[in-house]
């Protein structure tokens, strides 16, 4: 007998053993399901606003001669622009000599040592299951506005799908926003070879023209002829763990750098690689004769830890000659 004469409807009792069935299988279910932590796969990190850019790790490559400059320059852009860093000592020439000629190498020293240099990061990053890192050459500089400018780029939605993202470049690209209009409207100027009266009207036109191009926002856009890119460049977990296991491979069946053989993943168009523009990371070396490409704002350069000032140089060492005319 039920309480105040109610009885329930038959409707109703069913309705309550099907939510407790439903129930029931729910939480078997459950307890046969991994943990968050269980399943442990890695992100690709999108805040380039954390010390180290919005990657897992920061590597810097250094030689054992140049370790104390380096160093020393290195740690001051990264106390300034406030990032964590690692530092990767290289192969030797003498090293990678003798490995070349074991393992039948067909690149020259330099390149092998390059090559077996960046293949211990890339062992590092499959052995931690990292999801990205950045890779540093020493003697490279730096925006001091870096991480905006990486924000910037990656928030155009590519931080979750590049494998390899080119962040310093020697050269231009065709596919690069921009400029093939600079190189163009270089050389028309060049071209005309104004009179006299019409001198200075021709140099600010090319002072505007440079002024609009090297004052855009930062972009990424999709990379196929990247050139003069391992000095700073960030991958994938993924690619990395691919570079580890077919870099070896390359090495004894082609005589090419690891410059190439980034250029070649982007133009074979098989992965998904980007280019960041205008690059805010560009190589400085002192003892070069042509030594720097264009900063707008130099970390060395506003701490006095380099003379020179970057904002007067080119973008690209393969517009140097246009850039330079009056």
């Amino acid at each position: 007998m039920y309480l105040s004469g109610y009885s329930p409807k038959p409707r109703a009792i069913i309705a309550l053993c099907v939510l407790f069935i439903v129930g029931f299988l729910v939480k078997i279910h459950s307890e046969d399901l991994p943990s968050a932590d269980a399943i442990n796969v890695p992100e690709i990190y999108s805040d380039a606003f954390n010390k180290t850019l919005g990657f897992h790790r920061i590597f810097v490559t250094h030689s054992p001669e140049d370790k104390n400059r380096c160093q020393r320059n290195i740690e001051a852009i990264a106390k300034l622009v406030d990032l964590d860093i690692e530092f990767v000592e290289t192969v030797t020439p003498a090293k990678a000599s003798q490995l070349r000629i074991q393992s039948k190498y067909k690149a020259d020293d330099e390149s092998v040592a390059e090559l077996l240099t960046h293949k211990k990061i890339y062992a590092e990053i499959e052995q931690n299951n990292f999801g990205s890192a950045l890779v540093l050459r020493c003697g490279v500089d730096v925006e001091t506005d870096l991480k905006m400018r990486l924000a910037s780029a990656l928030g155009s939605g590519i931080a979750d799908e590049y494998d390899i993202l080119f962040v310093g470049r020697t050269d231009s690209e065709p596919t690069e926003p921009m400029v093939d209009e600079l190189k163009h409207a270089l050389d028309q100027l060049e071209r005309a070879a104004p009179l006299p009266e019409y001198a200075i009207q021709t140099q600010l036109t090319r002072f505007w023209i440079k002024k609009e191009f090297l004052q855009r926002n930062t972009v990424s856009y999709r990379s196929t002829f990247p050139k003069g890119t391992t000095h700073a460049y960030a991958l994938s977990g993924r690619m990395a763990r691919r570079l580890n296991r077919r870099l070896m491979q390359r090495m004894a069946s082609e005589a090419h750098d690891l410059d190439f053989i980034l250029a070649d993943i982007a133009m074979v168009g098989l992965s998904m690689a980007y280019s960041v523009s205008p690059p805010p990371i560009a190589i400085y070396g002192p003892e070069l004769e042509n030594p720097s490409q264009f900063l707008r704002n130099s970390v060395l350069h506003s701490i006095y830890m380099r003379k020179d000032d970057p904002s007067i140089y080119s973008p690209y060492s393969d517009i140097a000659k246009e850039w330079r005319q009056r």
